[in-house]
């Protein structure tokens, strides 16, 4: 019985470091990583390897008594996860330790590429680690996994608390322990990124890869009157962005929420649910919702796959979805019955602030206690070369996760930076392997001076 035809058992593949953390067996099911679970995708694996890929060590002996082993001889294993890349200094830098840091770390780390991985907070999980832990995540849960490992979750949907838990045990699955540094500013110096940090010596490295995300950089809406959080008065509401939303506990006071998006729908529907009458403020006064299901199936489902599939000619259609901000409609969880309940009034703008008093656009006058800001992010990562090319949102331009105008400036979890779904986490999954990829051929050509 050939290697090729005798189904791998799972006891073929040889244990990790990180099943010997305690944590369950990578997943075997992300065929870009070369994993063969089946007999049947042993040649699709062949042709799609790239070097580094995982591959799986056979059993020494075959029934025909052959040294199998050597068939695999000079192709990495699994066992390279949970072992230290042997190099003294790191090529490459990953500013960022949410899930688009830990994803490409993971994947570098696999096919042994000399790296360092910091963070703000110096903890794994990012902004997931600091947010409000309730709140629902709009993706779902089958497409929260990142490469190597699977999320497991009993239910469709789950809440932050949850995937923060997630990426806290993927770090320690693959040993990635980020180190606690700022970054302040990089530039480009003879072939190589000179990264200034605020409390360490400077460093160079051959290639960065920006993955810190976006919640650092909320965007408040300038209305006169509103003051920002922090500068408030007795004779002013208490301002905050959605980021930093607290919950519905002890917030029997008069709630306003500014925007009309995912996160504006969400932190309705929660007031709503806990009897809190709310005011939404948006723009004509219009605050459009898509349903989850359709004849008792996520539309999601189909619609993530698409976007992978069709992201070039997605890009061709919207344009601008790529180059300008764009706001995604939030799901309908209760939005609708709570409108018609009375829970939830949707106005439009809010033109002025008179001390606690919101005055809209249609000259409707009403009393708030606190304002939440739910108007998104901006991609600005300002520690980046200031004459790197933007689009108008802010974010980098990138070519499949290299930025177009810097050799070896690599973005992961930005706005189009492989695709149209980069920003989201089953985006980041796929992003992540693309982006290790041309790392590792940028790495092997030889250094050419800026």
């Amino acid at each position: 019985m050939s290697i090729t035809s005798r189904k791998l058992r799972q006891w073929d593949i040889p244990r990790t470091a990180a099943e010997n953390n305690g944590c369950s067996r990578l997943d075997q099911n992300f065929s870009t990583y070369g994993l063969l679970d089946t007999p049947n995708r042993f040649h699709h694996a062949k042709r799609a390897r790239t070097p580094g890929a995982f591959w799986p060590v056979a059993e020494a002996k075959s029934t025909f008594g052959r040294d199998r082993s050597k068939l695999f001889a000079n192709r990495p294993t699994t066992a390279n996860l949970g072992t230290r890349v042997p190099h003294a200094e790191p090529q490459v830098l990953v500013i960022g330790a949410g899930p688009a840091g830990l994803a490409i770390s993971a994947r570098l780390k696999s096919m042994n590429i000399p790296f360092e991985l910091v963070d703000a907070n110096g903890q794994p999980g990012g902004a997931y680690a600091r947010m409000y832990p309730n709140i629902v995540l709009s993706s779902p849960s089958d497409y929260l996994s990142l490469p190597g490992l699977s999320f497991k979750a009993s239910q469709p949907n789950v809440s932050v608390a949850e995937f923060a838990k997630y990426l806290v045990r993927y770090a320690k699955c693959f040993q990635l322990k980020p180190v606690q540094a700022r970054v302040k500013s990089i530039t480009s110096s003879n072939g190589s990124y000179l990264v200034n940090f605020e409390q360490r010596p400077s460093q160079s490295f051959r290639a960065v890869v920006a993955a810190s995300g976006m919640c650092e950089h909320p965007n408040y809406p300038q209305i006169p009157g509103l003051q920002c959080p922090g500068d408030e008065t007795d004779r002013t509401p208490k301002a905050m962005h959605a980021h930093h939303w607290p919950g519905p506990a002890n917030q029997h006071r008069r709630i306003l929420i500014i925007g009309r998006g995912m996160r504006a729908v969400e932190i309705a529907e929660e007031c709503a649910a806990a009897g809190i009458r709310v005011v939404v403020s948006a723009r004509q006064a219009k605050v459009r919702t898509w349903r989850r299901t359709i004849l008792g199936i996520d539309i999601r489902k189909f619609l993530f796959p698409a976007t992978r599939l069709l992201s070039s000619v997605l890009q061709r259609l919207v344009p601008s979805y790529c180059t300008r901000p764009f706001t995604f409609p939030g799901i309908d969880r209760g939005f609708a019955a709570f409108r018609c309940e009375g829970l939830i009034d949707v106005q439009g703008q809010v033109i002025r602030f008179e001390g606690r008093t919101a005055v809209f656009e249609d000259g409707t006058r009403r009393d708030f206690d606190v304002v939440v800001a739910a108007t998104g992010y901006r991609h600005l990562m300002p520690f980046l070369p200031a004459d790197l090319a933007r689009a108008p949102a802010g974010h980098l331009l990138s070519r499949y996760g290299q930025a177009v105008s810097s050799p070896g400036l690599y973005v992961v979890g930005t706005p189009c930076a492989s695709g149209v779904a980069s920003q989201f986490i089953h985006g980041i999954k796929d992003d992540a392997e693309t982006v290790a990829s041309s790392l590792q051929r940028f790495l092997s050509a030889p250094a050419t001076a800026a």
